[in-house]
């Protein structure tokens, strides 16, 4: 085929923002920008379905390859796909106009810079799944991060410009020693063309320390524990499509470029670093379990003291760990789980009757909310326990619960609360976080802040 249908779909998204660069809609009105950036977005996923049409799915070689000099003896636009690329490629193309329709409710200013950063970021994102270039790779691989940190920037939530920064910075810098190992492997090899280092391939005296190289910038974009902590907050602050872009797109690209990069052109350093990304794997798995263990401590606690309890869990986001993680919970730390849904409700509603008290865990900055008073500030507050009160006219008892000496406990049990049904939702959260405050207070150095997300 001689037409370039990779460089198409890469071009067009910028072709599409260039134009809405030059579109001037009548104040309060972005239509012509909505649906500029609409068509375009979807004329490139029909692009990328002729391309899978196209693919020939009986060889391993890649396909549509264009291979042009660009600097004279050193760095060739190459780009071209084979059966792993292509299926990001077309994810990258359908999500895209999906995260193009979303912004109806979500952005309501700038829309028009909004979907220019959008589509800029779509080319980048193809281009890296195309590029045969290790050079071309690293240009749109970091050129990405510029449009995703004026999206979490400019159009995310009140902590935005401290998440794009933390994102920028953590993404970029992780990113410098694979540019290194880049030119080094130019210096060892004369290339940076990613089929002829296949089939060359690299000295095995210089694999190992190239691949921690490349490392370096996979396991931040991945993220991999420990350098994981940008992404709760990038996720959070980040409006809906960019966190929809961020969770289906950005982050793949890392386990593309560890499948393409570190297994392709490191074999026998990626079998000598294998219990690496494992032991790691499991730390993040351990950790992750980590973020329930103090909810799940004071469940037990309140347990141990003869008052009958049900508690409500947050899932795990992994559907091999939640049957696992409720049967630790259900043997070792309360019989009694509330599961979400009508069928939970109808378990909450049963053991309500029964006298049973509810013990909810919650995502205090993610779960349904209100802007409440906090420390003479308005925070984010779930409303989720002022719902329960009003629904089930259900008193609260706020339990203050000290750790000391690694297992130990000190346990303090507050009189109960009654609510008026004349009581609003807003001003019952009101008087939670007075009696959060309270608690704080007692002792605010031993306080846990989960990821600033009430400061």
């Amino acid at each position: 085929m001689n037409f370039p249908i990779l460089s198409s779909l890469i071009l067009l998204p910028i072709v599409g923002a260039l134009f809405l660069f030059f579109t001037k809609d009548k104040e309060g009105n972005n239509l012509t920008a909505k649906y500029v950036a609409l068509f375009t977005t979807v004329v490139n996923f029909l692009i990328s379905i002729y391309l899978w049409i196209s693919f020939d799915q009986s060889t391993s070689s890649f396909q549509f390859v264009e291979d042009r000099v660009w600097i004279e003896g050193f760095i060739n636009y190459k780009v071209g796909v084979d059966g792993i690329s292509i299926l990001f490629i077309i994810l990258t193309t359908f999500i895209t106009p999906i995260c193009i329709i979303s912004v109806n409710n979500s952005v309501k200013n700038r829309l028009r810079d909004f979907l220019i950063a959008i589509l800029i970021m779509e080319s980048f994102m193809i281009g890296v799944f195309c590029a045969l270039d290790l050079v071309v790779f690293y240009l749109f691989f970091e050129a990405g991060l510029i449009p995703m940190f004026l999206i979490i920037g400019i159009w995310g939530g009140a902590r935005r410009v401290y998440s794009a920064f933390k994102f920028f910075l953590y993404t970029l810098l992780g990113s410098v020693l694979m540019l290194v190992a880049i030119i080094s492997i130019y210096w060892i090899t004369g290339t940076t063309d990613v089929v002829q280092l296949y089939e060359i391939g690299i000295d095995v005296k210089y694999q190992n320390l190239l691949w921690l190289a490349f490392f370096s910038s996979f396991a931040v974009k991945t993220p991999m524990w420990p350098v994981h902590t940008w992404l709760p907050d990038a996720h959070v602050e980040a409006p809906t499509a960019g966190s929809v872009l961020l969770a289906a797109i950005l982050l793949k690209m890392a386990g593309y470029g560890f499948i393409r990069f570190s297994l392709g052109l490191f074999p026998i350093a990626s079998e000598v670093f294998t219990p690496l990304i494992y032991t790691l794997s499991v730390i993040a798995i351990i950790f992750i379990s980590g973020h329930f263990s103090n909810f799940e401590l004071m469940a037990m606690q309140i347990d141990k003291i003869g008052i009958k309890i049900g508690a409500i869990y947050r899932p795990l986001n992994n559907i091999f760990l939640n049957k696992f993680m409720e049967r630790i919970r259900k043997k070792y730390i309360c019989n009694n789980q509330i599961k979400k849904g009508i069928g939970g409700l109808k378990e909450l509603i049963k053991l309500n009757n029964q006298g049973f008290s509810t013990a909810l865990m919650i995502d205090q900055r993610v779960s349904q909310g209100i802007k409440s008073n906090f420390f003479n500030e308005k925070a984010f507050t779930t409303t989720i326990p002022a719902q329960l009160i009003k629904k089930f006219n259900m008193p609260i008892v706020p339990i203050f619960i000290e750790r000391y000496e690694g297992v130990k406990f000190k346990m303090k049990v507050l009189k109960p609360i009654h609510f008026s049904n004349e009581d609003t939702i807003e001003n019952i959260t009101n008087e939670l976080n007075k009696i959060l405050e309270k608690m704080i207070l007692a002792n605010p150095n031993n306080w846990i802040w989960s990821h600033n997300r009430w400061k």
